[in-house]
Parts: structure tokens; sequence; C-alpha cells
């Protein structure tokens, strides 16, 4: 939306200084925004109706395939060892933290397969979302794509996981979310 906001401010100066080229195209890219975007408010609106499985492991393993069916970018769903159970709160942050991670490798990677990995390491239950897209350099993020970055942070914050977005130009993008193992699950 803002970058809506902010295109149609600029098709409004193009078309009072008569730069119809620069008009068209702000046209254009606003249709393919919108067109995003509508796609973006259907699937958003498909994942709430789903009814939420027994358990985290079944839930990846139906957004992996969902995933996949709906965009043909294969993804690898690679589970190690058991799942504990999570708070209900805690994981529909999970889940919404790896859907718009899986939401940004569509719209920006340019990948052409992508890996789900959930493993236990020391006292964190670690989830990454890894693709072998284009990368990006995290200092140079346009203003408009922060929003998705700054929510997975603030949603893992919430939960008390650690958020990082490991990217470089050429190298892919890998986003890793390590969450404590409530005290009660960790098994020595």
């Amino acid at each position: 939306l803002a970058f809506l906001k902010l295109t149609a401010a600029q098709m409004q100066n193009y078309l009072g200084q008569g730069d119809y080229p620069r008009l068209n195209l702000a046209i254009k890219q606003s249709y393919q925004a919108l067109s995003e975007a509508y796609i973006d408010t259907r699937k958003a609106i498909d994942d709430l109706r789903l009814g939420p499985q027994e358990d985290l492991r079944g839930w990846l393993a139906q957004l992996a395939q969902d995933y996949e069916r709906d965009y043909a970018i294969p993804i690898r769903n690679e589970i190690a060892g058991d799942i504990p159970t999570l708070p209900s709160e805690i994981q529909a942050q999970l889940l919404r933290i790896i859907q718009e991670a899986l939401n940004n490798v569509r719209k920006h990677a340019r990948a052409t397969e992508v890996a789900l990995h959930v493993h236990p390491w020391e006292q964190d239950l670690v989830f990454e979302v890894q693709d072998n897209g284009c990368g990006f350099s995290l200092e140079e993020v346009p203003e408009v794509s922060r929003y998705g970055l700054r929510g997975m942070r603030e949603r893992s914050a919430a939960i008390g996981a650690d958020f990082q977005v490991i990217s470089q130009p050429g190298q892919g993008t890998t986003v890793r979310i390590s969450l404590p193992i409530p005290q009660q699950e960790v098994r020595e």
C-alpha cells in the first residue's frame, strides 16, 4: 500500500508535467503491485480458513506442499528430530514468520528452489528458510521492502526468538529464527 501511495503521487506529477512515458510505466508498476496484493490477500484468507494442524510438523508439511503447488518452486521440508509441543500463540507466530519468508522468496529472490529446515541446536529450536535466489545487500533494502523484514523481526521478538537474515548478492538468502525451547521440553 505504501508503494501504491507513493506511485499515485508520482503519477500525479507525471500527468501534470505531461511526462506520459513515465506515467505509463508508473501505471504498469501499480497494476503489478495490485495484482500481487490481490494474490497475497487471497492467500492470507485461505490460510485463515485452514484449520490448525495437530502439530507444527503437520502445518509445515502442508505449508510446503501448498507453496510448491501454488508457485511451482520446489521446496525441501527437512525436519530433524522431534518438535516439542509449543503454545498455540508461539506456533501461530512462527508460521506467520515462515509464510512471510516464503512470500519474500516468491516476490524477490528469483529462486529455483527453497529449503525449510527445522532442527534443535543447543537450547534452541531453529527454523530456517533458505533459497538459492539472487540474494541482496541488507544495507540496500528499499524502504517498501523493509516492512516484511521488520514484521518478521517483531514477531520473533514477541515470542522470545532471535531473528537473523543472511544474504549477499548472488548468494541466496537464509532467514533464521532461533526459538529457545521451553525448559520442560529440554531433554538431557
